[in-house]
């Protein structure tokens, strides 16, 4: 029977309710800043100027953003799964010579806005629901193997 650690339960939660919150956050804050005449005005003159609109600011603008905000508040959600996995039995990493990485993912998380989180969290509850599946289709087989 799996013995369910609800601290880190709670702390992955914690981890990801706020990215979310942030995600929205950032999301409608930058929404403002590039639906302005302004913002419009730079992306005309930066397509004239490389004769091409390859160049999208907006997201490269929403990671560094996003970066800066997962530093200011020590967010590092990867860590946070691999401590459920240690508490799990795994075996722990040697250092933390992955931090940098970490948070670059978790910063390429919630630059992916609402629509980011959402998904991820849609997919973990699909995930969930195939191991319970499994879980019952294997205890069916073993209870027809034994009886």
């Amino acid at each position: 029977m799996d013995v369910v650690d609800f601290d880190l339960l709670g702390s992955i939660i914690n981890d990801l309710m706020k990215i979310f919150v942030l995600a929205i956050a950032l999301e409608r804050a930058l929404y403002q800043v590039f639906e302005t005449k302004i913002w419009k005005k730079l992306e005309e003159l930066t397509d004239k100027a490389i004769k091409t609109d390859i160049l999208d600011l907006k997201p490269w603008i929403s990671i560094v953003i996003a970066y800066i905000l997962v530093q200011q508040l020590n967010l590092d959600l990867i860590q946070t799964i691999m401590n459920s996995s240690i508490a799990e039995g795994a075996a722990p990493a040697a250092d933390n010579s992955f931090t940098f990485l970490h948070k670059v993912i978790t910063a390429l998380f919630l630059a992916g806005g609402s629509t980011g989180v959402y998904k991820f969290l849609r997919r973990m509850r699909k995930v969930k629901e195939a191991e319970a599946e499994i879980k019952v289709v294997t205890a069916a087989t073993s209870n027809n193997e034994n009886a």
